[in-house]
């Protein structure tokens, strides 16, 4: 479906209306083509919609439009834990690294779920890092505990090589936790768009 301008006889209701467009297209632009369209077509139809029933808003369209606008509000405000979401959702359907980190930065202010979502995808990146690390360095890489029961995993200096644990189930070890990351980072995406769906219904 094809973007259509709002028509508008009043060049400063045009004016107007081209403007606050431009500033939604500029905030979706953080996502992918498909959906900024989505989002600039659904505010566009909100505008024509408003419009709609009016038999003769040629006269006070500027009026109209403002007024319409201003219902709407900033699209700077409103748009932005749409566009944080939206971005959230494409980097977990991808599982692009770069698209993970750019939705973890968006969300930053949006409380402590995404300070949850930043932790976890932080730990399934370690996991899946170390286990490369492992296949390259196989012998400096392993899990390591002291007698208090303090855990590393990764590499340590000489003298405590003989604090490695398991070092054969190194690898199933990280696939496991890998696992289990991956599967909270789901359950938390589905109990996030939950709430979301009982927010705006």
């Amino acid at each position: 479906m094809n973007f259509t301008e709002v028509p508008f006889t009043d060049p400063n209701a045009a004016r107007i209306y081209r403007d606050y467009m431009n500033r939604v297209r500029r905030i979706a632009r953080k996502l992918d083509r498909a959906t900024q369209q989505e989002i600039v077509m659904e505010i566009n139809s909100h505008i024509y919609e408003s419009f709609q029933g009016e038999s003769n808003y040629a006269a006070h369209e500027t009026e109209k439009l403002l007024d319409t606008l201003e219902h709407l509000g900033q699209p700077e405000l409103f748009l932005k834990p749409l566009i944080a979401d939206k971005a959230m959702d494409q980097a977990t359907h991808t599982f692009n690294p770069i698209k993970v980190v750019r939705a973890l930065i968006l969300n930053l202010t949006n409380g402590i779920s995404y300070f949850l979502f930043a932790l976890c995808y932080l730990l399934l990146f370690s996991f899946l890092i170390a286990i490369i690390l492992k296949e390259i360095f196989p012998t400096e890489i392993g899990i390591y505990s002291n007698y208090k029961n303090i855990f590393v995993i990764g590499s340590v200096e000489d003298q405590y090589q003989d604090l490695k644990l398991a070092d054969e189930y190194f690898m199933p070890i990280m696939l496991v936790l890998s696992a289990v990351v991956y599967l909270i980072i789901t359950f938390l995406l589905k109990i996030k768009r939950s709430l979301n769906r009982r927010r705006t219904a």
